[in-house]
């Protein structure tokens, strides 16, 4: 009669709280070795002050329904099984304060597991249970292993389709920069090729000039000579040599002049190229330091960020494993007292 109360007195309290606030339903079926459990001990240790001893039903379910903003230590216990537990936060943002939540948590029993020094071990942690924003619902901590295990996937995946786009599009502009040096290279091939023309044109133009004016020249030599043949051998000898010393200075003239166009267009050749060559060298250096300097800041950056995370769940874990210890203690307590004033009863 008196545990009748006690149970009743705790339920009216929850069920008056519950309809102001919401609340949120945790729900299952507790097995072991695959057979469904009755009689299974269901205790709730609220932070702060609570208990509540609730059962699972002839084929194995429960039901119990929590205070939004509020820290639990739940285990299920029954005689010869290591009892379970779990911490369940039930903080929520405040917009969704007057919701009701669900939350399926099926346990499943084992007989008295042994430790490594021989010893039973009466408890063994399911973890840790609260609502996380990612799903908009409460997950547990293998529920959020998924989530992350599943983020990381598809961040890996579009990494390595980002890097695919890069490699492609570097390809792309390798193709380019090789098809403009060639079509340069035919443009300079082709333009030396028309100055090559115009110049065989310029050659055979002033060679044709010049035997036409020798031409006139020798049909006046003549033309004079028939006039004036007394002064033939003499003028003839004058002619003659002055011609030869003509011709030879004219051809020099010619040589040279070929020669230094010659040795002047190789050199603009060569000056061109030499700029072209230069410029590209320039331009992959630049383009590879740009890269090697993106690259660099990126891992720096995973790395910065891994060791903040890493620091981050090790201080979170440090305080949520505190404050279990600390409810567990206080629920033991509060459990104990509550024994021996029923037994000073």
């Amino acid at each position: 009669m008196k545990h009748c109360l006690f149970l009743f007195f705790i339920f009216s309290s929850s069920i008056s709280m519950l309809s102001a606030q919401g609340f949120m339903e945790l729900s299952g079926t507790v097995k072991k070795a695959g057979t469904v459990q009755d009689g299974v001990d269901i205790r709730i240790f609220k932070t702060g002050g609570g208990f509540l001893i609730a059962s699972t039903n002839s084929v194995g379910k429960y039901t119990v329904k929590l205070d939004l903003y509020s820290d639990y230590v739940i285990s299920f216990t029954k005689k010869g099984s290591t009892s379970k537990t779990i911490n369940i936060v039930t903080n929520v943002p405040t917009a969704s304060a007057g919701k009701p939540f669900n939350y399926k948590l099926d346990v499943e029993l084992t007989n008295v597991l042994k430790g490594e020094n021989g010893a039973d071990i009466w408890e063994k942690s399911m973890g840790k249970l609260s609502y996380s924003d990612k799903g908009g619902s409460f997950l547990s901590d293998t529920d959020l292993a998924k989530l992350n295990a599943a983020d990381l996937e598809r961040t890996k995946r579009e990494v390595e389709a980002s890097e695919k786009a890069d490699a492609i599009a570097k390809e792309k502009a390798q193709a380019l920069a090789m098809a403009e040096a060639e079509r340069l290279a035919r443009e300079e091939a082709e333009k030396a090729k028309l100055i090559a023309a115009e110049k065989a044109t310029a050659r055979a133009k002033a060679d044709a000039e010049e035997k036409a004016r020798n031409e006139a020249m020798a049909k006046e030599e003549a033309e004079r000579l028939n006039k004036e043949m007394a002064e033939k051998a003499r003028l003839e000898a004058d002619a003659k040599a002055k011609a030869e010393a003509e011709e030879k200075v004219r051809k020099e003239a010619l040589a040279m002049a070929e020669a230094e166009r010659l040795e002047k267009a190789a050199a603009e050749k060569a000056s061109l190229e030499a700029e072209a060559k230069a410029k590209a060298e320039a331009d992959e250096k630049a383009r590879n330091e740009a890269l090697a300097k993106a690259e660099n800041k990126r891992l720096e950056k995973e790395a910065a960020e891994k060791v903040r995370l890493e620091a981050e769940a090790k201080a979170k874990a440090e305080t949520d494993e505190k404050a279990r210890q600390e409810a567990l203690a206080k629920a033991e307590t509060e459990l104990l007292e509550t024994e021996a004033a029923e037994k000073g009863r």
